[in-house]
């Protein structure tokens, strides 16, 4: 699963292993460094956390195509599905939503869907598509984003749940977090993960338990 930890202001990206996380003396301890907070932002891989894995992620399957076309605007278009102009004559074309197809692959099915909502939008007739990609989004039960403390390990964060509306809401709900962290402003009830607290299993306390030295 992937992480991302801030280090001497430079943002690094690793692949998380929980069982190398460990606490002592109020400071997290991870591969040789030392930190004294950690804000984790996994998506779907949370549910590989036994940290998080008690919140309920559900896994929002997205599929985009990037084209060629002569006759695209180079304008973004958003009617149903977008046009996302990438390069001269290079556009992306999104997207797909499914939260029961699991499958780590892109479709057919999803392919033909676009290219259909496509050409309600403009004749797709000399539109090549050059490549098809897919994603999970990170959504949750109540669709709400999934934002606060470990109820257990101090100075342990989430920010996650956020689904295809992240790239809006994310600014404003990092800020609102770090204003919890160092502000002490509470959390809107409506984001807060304290509200899933009652989801956390024996599971859950025995590992969060393991992880101070």
């Amino acid at each position: 699963m992937r992480a991302s930890i801030l280090k001497s202001n430079c943002l690094i990206k690793d692949v998380f292993k929980a069982n190398e996380l460990k606490l002592k003396n109020n400071r997290f301890h991870y591969k040789g460094d030392t930190y004294s907070k950690i804000i984790m932002c996994e998506g779907v891989n949370a549910l590989k956390n036994p940290m998080f894995n008690y919140l309920p992620l559900i896994p929002n399957k997205g599929e985009l195509l990037k084209v060629f076309s002569t006759i695209l605007p180079s304008e973004i278009i958003n009617c149903g599905i977008f046009s996302l102009p990438e390069t001269k004559n290079i556009f992306t074309i999104g997207s797909t939503y499914s939260n029961k197809d699991l499958n780590p692959n892109i479709s057919v099915d999803a392919k033909e869907y676009l290219m259909k909502k496509l050409n309600k939008i403009i004749k797709i007739d000399g539109i090549e598509i050059m490549d098809q990609k897919f994603g999970f989004r990170p959504t949750s039960l109540d669709r709400k984003p999934l934002v606060g403390e470990h109820p257990i390990i101090k100075n342990l964060f989430t920010v996650n749940g956020m689904g295809s509306k992240a790239i809006l809401m994310a600014p404003l709900l990092v800020r609102e977090l770090l204003d919890y962290i160092y502000q002490k402003n509470p959390l809107d009830s409506l984001v807060n993960i304290n509200r899933f607290s009652k989801k956390i299993n024996d599971e859950n306390i025995d590992y969060a338990n393991s992880v101070e030295l």
